[in-house]
């Protein structure tokens, strides 16, 4: 198909598939002359998980380019979806914040948690961690790090579940496509419910303590 089909087709504007391509994000078409290029179905497909990864799963193009090279590759995995990154990163707080008490002792609780998880301290992981929990010391909510087992309770069988979605699959590609599907638009599902269960926590006379 052609680039307006394809762009019909998807509701991607002409424009937008161009600056797809451009930031190899979206695989080149095969060349029909020196201007022009045939589409096929895999790009429709592409387009659609693009558009999911930089809309609703909120990726930087960047991250989303990331993402769908490491689907690209013969030997795809579901280990795909560590490419989609920690969440905020370390410049959530400011780069004197490193060096003072707050982001000591946040330092500390992250360091903590993952110990005790047995989780690998990963150095990206445990900084984007430090700087949401800085953040909060830094706002005097210092009991927020004593929810972060809670955290990661959920966090942990939330990927368990998206690992058996994996397991499902039908091939090692359609594995690895599950798995980054479900970690980007994991996250989005997971902050809808996480609004919904608020709701109906603080009202109708919840007080948040049940």
């Amino acid at each position: 198909m052609r680039l307006s089909e394809l762009s019909r087709r998807t509701g991607v504007s002409a424009a937008m598939v161009k600056f797809y391509l451009r930031s190899r994000l979206l695989t080149p078409g095969v060349l029909r002359n020196s201007t022009q290029a045939d589409y096929g179905p895999e790009h429709e497909h592409q387009l659609r998980l693009i558009r999911a990864l930089t809309g609703p799963g909120q990726l930087s193009v960047e991250r989303a380019r990331h993402v769908m090279e490491a689907l690209r590759e013969p030997y795809a995995s579901p280990r795909a979806a560590t490419v989609v990154g920690h969440g905020p990163g370390p410049d959530l707080a400011a780069a004197a914040q490193e060096r003072d008490r707050e982001w000591e002792r946040a330092a500390r609780a992250a360091q903590e948690l993952l110990t005790r998880r047995g989780w690998p301290p990963a150095d990206a992981a445990a900084r984007a961690l430090t700087g949401v929990v800085a953040v909060a010391n830094g706002l005097d909510h210092d009991g927020l790090a004593e929810c972060l087992d809670a955290y990661a309770d959920a966090a942990q069988g939330i990927v368990r579940a998206e690992a058996g979605y994996a397991a499902g699959a039908d091939g090692a590609h359609a594995a690895a496509e599950r798995a980054v599907v479900s970690a980007v638009l994991g996250g989005a599902i997971l902050a809808v419910l996480c609004a919904v269960a608020r709701e109906a926590e603080f009202t109708d006379g919840g007080d948040g303590a049940s």
